[in-house]
């Protein structure tokens, strides 16, 4: 994912980047509306590694990944959708019975869930962008 930021502070090698909240691309578009809250207006900073040698006032472009927030849906869907499966292939194999197996299902359900949110907080969902160009959009218009 890309974002656009101003560099606010510089301290040797780091960067101090300022991202503000979603952008005319971002106010049109409801794909991520589920995964952030887009409606906040509160800016971000970030510090980064000034690969481009930048300065303060500078507008630029950070890059981030987006394997964090694929692996912690992987996990948050996968852990429990795989509990429920064995939850009820486990009981149909001892009870023989599909209303049984169904409430143990529920079980396995809820036990992935658990497991799939202790699993993401141990995992980290540290984002560390990283500067990509400068930008060619400036506050003062030149």
């Amino acid at each position: 994912m890309r974002q656009t930021g101003e560099v606010i502070r510089k301290a040797g090698s780091r960067a101090w980047v300022k991202v503000c909240g979603p952008g005319a691309a971002c106010e049109s578009c409801s794909g991520c509306v589920k995964l952030s809250d887009t409606s906040s207006k509160i800016d971000q900073v970030f510090e980064v590694e000034d690969s481009l040698g930048v300065s303060v006032g500078d507008q630029v472009i950070l890059e981030s990944s987006n394997q964090i927030l694929l692996r912690a849906v992987a996990i948050l869907y996968g852990v429990p959708l795989a509990g429920l499966i064995l939850g009820y292939l486990v009981s149909f194999f001892f009870t023989k019975n599909d209303g049984l197996s169904g409430i143990w299902s529920l079980g396995g359900l809820l036990a992935g869930a658990a497991a799939a949110r202790m699993l993401v907080r141990r995992l980290g969902t540290t984002v560390v962008p990283r500067l990509v160009s400068h930008s060619l959009n400036r506050s003062e218009g030149g």
